[in-house]
């Protein structure tokens, strides 16, 4: 039966969608905020590092949403 038919396979080209330079930005952890590192600065630093941290997963979802978009 494939013989009989006339279908034509035509591409049609897709807009890239581009990933945001924010969202490729360098994740950098924050500075310890006093040299030597006191037992109270360093509880205070893990706040600033869960935060930074909690930025680069943030990053991190965006381009898997870009690309999930990408893939429909």
């Amino acid at each position: 039966m494939t013989a009989c038919s006339n279908t034509t396979t035509q591409f049609v080209p897709v807009p890239v969608t581009p990933i945001p330079a924010s969202l490729l930005a360098r994740c950098q952890p924050s500075a310890p905020p006093t040299n030597p590192l006191t037992y109270g600065a360093s509880v205070l630093w893990n706040e600033l590092l869960l935060t930074d941290l909690q930025n680069c997963n943030s990053q991190l979802d965006g381009i898997r949403q870009i690309e999930i978009e990408r893939q429909k």
